[in-house]
């Protein structure tokens, strides 16, 4: 069942450390932001 996230993540960062800390993956550090952006409505930018 999907839930809501709180506090909703605002960035890559914030992400990332919301999906290591569910997941339980101790070494998030090394998956680098990447270059492209995804913007829901108009797509890669």
């Amino acid at each position: 069942m999907a839930q809501e996230v709180d506090p909703e993540p605002t960035d890559f960062e914030a992400v990332k450390e919301f999906v290591g800390n569910r997941l339980k993956i101790n070494n998030m550090d090394i998956v680098s932001e990447p270059e492209w952006r995804y913007d829901l409505f108009g797509g890669l930018f």
